[in-house]
């Protein structure tokens, strides 16, 4: 498991369709969904989650979820204060390894703080 070095806080919340979002209060800002499944779908999940592009975490024991990366920065100029800019490869290389960060942290936290606490089905 990829291990954070950085530590994120997230709001948790939870859409009328069911989505469940985690989203970092700290730069660079991302909003990332957990998706729910069982140990048995596990495989199947990840397989589809990759398949559509874009970074895909899981906790290193649970098999019950994976994160995926929604958006990050200021959230369609929501939140003008958060904007990324990306002016060279190095800036695009430390947004995409505080992406990893954040990700990898958002998968213990989501193990940690929610799958034994609440039903998430």
């Amino acid at each position: 498991m990829h291990t954070s070095k950085k530590i994120y806080s997230f709001e948790l919340s939870r859409d009328d369709k069911g989505h469940i979002a985690l989203k970092a209060q700290q730069w660079p800002w991302s909003v990332l969904q957990a998706i729910t499944c069982t140990p048995d779908d596990f495989d199947t999940v990840m397989a589809k989650c990759e398949a559509r592009g874009g970074l895909v975490a899981r906790h290193s024991t649970d098999r019950t979820f994976c994160i995926i990366h929604l958006g990050s920065g200021d959230t369609d100029g929501r939140h003008p204060e958060r904007r990324i800019t990306v002016h060279s490869q190095a800036e695009a290389d430390e947004f995409c390894e505080a992406l990893k960060d954040c990700m990898a942290q958002a998968a213990v936290w989501f193990h940690t703080n929610i799958t034994g606490h609440i039903k998430i089905d």
